[in-house]
């Protein structure tokens, strides 16, 4: 299942992705990379912040 929905989905999705990892068919993706944010520029992190809400 994973292979197929690899590259074509989008945030119309979501939804539906997140139904189906609850129900136990997806697994819930790792991040590739630890997102870090310098607390020096306040405009950066408030956008980042936006994005993982």
């Amino acid at each position: 299942m994973k292979i197929l929905l690899v590259g074509k989905t989008g945030l119309l999705d979501l939804p539906v992705i997140s139904e189906m990892i609850a129900r136990g068919m997806l697994q819930k993706s790792a991040p590739l990379f630890e997102l870090k944010v310098s607390k020096e520029n306040t405009i950066i992190d408030y956008l980042i912040r936006g994005v993982h809400v």
